[in-house]
């Protein structure tokens, strides 16, 4: 990641490619909330804190008239990424050893930017030039993804995190990777002590869960999630301020789910509607607090954009017209949500059979097949 020290470069970041911020998602999710964002073909997209590149250099290859640029402190992962895409042969992204405190407009101009697990791991001016970076070099029209650590979820793993630390408070001088197991080894140890205890075990259920969750990830998760110097989650309605202050409108969560609340039931529905009146900063931080949500990623426009945002949770079919449906799993997770079968067997072609579709390939493939007549 950028912004850190070098020790970082002794537990190696696994470079690999984050769906969500995938441009064609991007594309997809604004056009959906009302934007019209730059066209794929011909884009220039800029990724904050790109390591090896493994997130753009994996988009590198389904869009090659798209121009990508990646930059990050580590240099050593900046020539390995740089290697690995002159090994490809790919002409159209490259990555650069440069401080993102260092980027002027000069840098360029950019359609998409993504900055994936910086933010909330650096101190307040590289926050502020994060987002000063996203003022300065999206164009007009484009559009920004940023994701960081979130309140109320991040509230019980800070318990996790402050035991790891001072579990190291006095072996500062060890290696990165010891500190990560040391301090994982301790935090297993509370769990099992907490779990003998009868009377602590029930009223601490969530307390373990978190502390045995960091046992199944890796070293290099936990060293940045926990061990990091800066570790400063927010609680949604702060980073919407702090936009604000950059001219910057916050669209929605890449997750519609954490967006919208017309899927929720409608007591709930109006529990956060009476709360929240036409405040949509405040209907998403109820559900945050619902969820108890420790991870957001956000997508972000120029101000002048704002008014444009569609915030009423009503698609127009002409939009989901325009889109390409990819099936990310194989599960048949559609149980009883539709009663009409006709629609349930349809889906469940389209859904588990086919790798994406179109509104257009639905209709043809009904209209072609006689059972549905």
């Amino acid at each position: 990641m950028a912004e850190h020290d070098n020790r970082y470069d002794e537990l190696r970041y696994y470079s690999k490619p984050f769906s969500y911020t995938s441009i064609a998602l991007l594309e997809g999710n604004a056009t959906l909330w009302g934007l019209t964002p730059p066209a794929l073909k011909g884009a220039k997209v800029l990724e904050l804190g790109s390591s090896f590149g493994g997130n753009l250099i994996s988009q590198a290859v389904y869009y090659p008239d798209t121009e990508f640029v990646g930059i990050d402190l580590a240099d050593s992962q900046i020539t390995q990424g740089n290697e690995i895409i002159q090994s490809m042969r790919l002409t159209n992204v490259r990555l650069e050893t440069k401080n993102i405190l260092d980027i002027t407009p000069e840098f360029g101009m950019f359609d998409y930017i993504i900055v994936h697990g910086i933010y909330s791991w650096v101190p307040d001016n590289v926050k502020d030039k994060i987002l000063e970076v996203f003022r300065e070099n999206l164009a007009p029209n484009g559009i920004a993804y940023i994701s960081y650590n979130t309140y109320p979820g991040w509230k019980s793993r800070e318990v996790a995190r402050d035991i790891m630390l001072y579990a190291n408070k006095y072996t500062q001088d060890l290696p990165l990777s010891e500190q990560t197991r040391r301090g994982k080894a301790v935090v297993q140890l509370f769990s099992d002590a907490i779990k003998s205890i009868e009377s602590e075990k029930n009223n601490n259920k969530s307390r373990i869960e978190n502390f045995d969750d960091i046992q199944t990830k890796g070293d290099h998760y936990v060293a940045h999630e926990y061990l990091e110097y800066h570790n400063n989650p927010l609680y949604l309605n702060q980073f919407v301020d702090s936009l604000h202050q950059h001219q910057l409108a916050y669209i929605g969560d890449t997750n519609f789910q954490l967006s919208y609340i017309s899927w929720m039931p409608p007591h709930l529905r109006d529990m956060i509607n009476q709360l929240s009146e036409t405040d949509y900063v405040a209907r998403e931080q109820c559900l945050d607090y619902l969820y108890d949500v420790a991870f957001r990623r956000s997508l972000l426009c120029h101000a002048h954009l704002q008014d444009k945002i569609n915030r009423t949770e009503n698609i127009d079919i002409s939009l989901l017209d325009k889109l390409t449906f990819i099936n990310k799993g194989r599960e048949n997770n559609l149980g009883n949500i539709f009663n009409n079968q006709d629609v349930s067997k349809l889906l469940e072609h389209f859904i588990y059979q086919v790798d994406s579709f179109t509104i257009k390939s639905l209709t043809d493939y009904v209209s072609n097949n006689k059972s549905f007549e």
